[in-house]
């Protein structure tokens, strides 16, 4: 099993035994960072069109 298999092992192990409290802080602390990725992601890379000459 490589390195990278058995800390998601890990890590799904801690957040199945975790108390609900703990799950709520995680998901505060990660869940602005992933929505800020996905706008990010999904906004074009040159809002405003270039002005014309």
């Amino acid at each position: 099993m490589s390195r990278l298999e058995q800390r998601l092992q890990g890590a799904l192990a801690w957040w199945m035994a975790a108390p609900m409290d703990e799950k709520a802080a995680v998901a505060l602390l990660v869940l602005p960072w992933v929505i800020a990725l996905v706008i990010v992601s999904a906004a074009p890379a040159h809002p405003l069109p270039s002005p014309v000459r």
